[in-house]
């Protein structure tokens, strides 16, 4: 554990970290390297640079507790492993984030789970809200890359309020705009404007506007609005890559989505579910074959 605080297993409150550098070869890197129990609420971050393995973060690296009422701005982020984010590197056992916002950021990573705030997010025990990442650059060599999330997981609860503006947001596969795979956890009231989401190599699959992959739950009532959604791989989709479960109440506007095949405005590929109540007019174009105005392809 390495950092200001290398470990804590108290109450974080009141703070505001800056004109930070910490640098290390090892895992549990940030501000505070493994936050166990307490609470963290109310820090500001600014200008702060963290280089690590895996569970890297601009906060905390490995994270155990609620996260409220953060704000960061100018972060760098450099995790060589998996689980890299520009607040939180990774949380569980429930710890629930609420009211964080990063800006002006840059957060690079080498493996898998990078997220504009957190890299690895599981086991949520209450809904999350009021997440924005503004005018960043998030970016890895791996798999699952978000705007807010790279791994998302938060059985029968909601991720509402999010906002992302302004962000380029690039990886392998499952990228997405908010999260790059979403598990078991409803996205609602939430948008992606302003911003370009990339896969980067010919295998670059499921990459979405707001998920790369939806699973087990659904979004709502949320919208992608003058975006870039382009793969060099395929199942690209205006909102979602690839879902397993609906998406309604939603739209996709002035939005260019992109890639060689299965590649739909609101979904590149769709199954056993539904889509109602959505439109888009958004450019559409698979490079080989299977394009939809809504869905690039529909199986059950």
């Amino acid at each position: 554990y390495v950092g200001v605080i290398g470990k804590s297993t108290a109450e974080v409150k009141n703070i505001k970290f800056k004109d930070i550098i910490v640098t290390s070869s090892y895992d549990q890197i940030g501000s505070i390297g493994k936050q166990e129990i307490g609470k963290v609420e109310n820090i500001e971050l600014e200008n702060i640079t963290i280089t690590g393995r895996n569970y890297v973060g601009g906060l905390i690296g490995y994270s155990l507790s609620n996260i409220t009422n953060i704000q960061a701005k100018e972060i760098t982020i450099q995790g060589n492993g998996n689980n890299i984010g520009g607040i939180i590197g990774y949380s569980t056992s429930g710890g629930l984030i609420n009211n964080t916002e990063i800006q002006g950021s840059e957060i690079t990573g080498k493996g898998n789970y990078v997220g504009g705030i957190i890299g690895w997010y599981g086991n949520a025990k209450e809904d999350s809200s009021n997440l924005k990442s503004i005018n960043n650059l998030i970016q890895s060599e791996g798999e699952r890359v978000g705007g807010i999330a790279g791994y998302y997981h938060a059985t029968n609860h909601y991720l509402e309020y999010v906002e992302v503006d302004n962000c380029e947001i690039s990886g392998k596969s499952n990228i997405g705009g908010i999260i790059g795979e979403q598990n078991s956890t409803s996205i609602q009231y939430s948008s992606v404007t302003n911003s370009k989401i990339n896969g980067i190599n010919i295998d670059s699959n499921n990459v979405g506007g707001i998920t790369g992959q939806l699973y087990h739950d659904r979004i709502r009532y949320s919208f992608v609005e003058n975006c870039e959604i382009i793969s060099k791989g395929a199942t690209v989709g205006g909102i979602a890559g690839w879902a397993s479960r609906s998406i309604h109440n939603s739209y996709v506007k002035d939005t260019k989505v992109e890639g060689t095949s299965k590649v739909g405005g609101i979904v590149g590929e769709l199954t056993n579910e539904h889509i109602y109540n959505t439109y888009t007019n958004a450019e559409v174009k698979a490079i080989e074959k299977n394009a939809g105005g809504i869905i690039g392809y529909y199986t059950n």
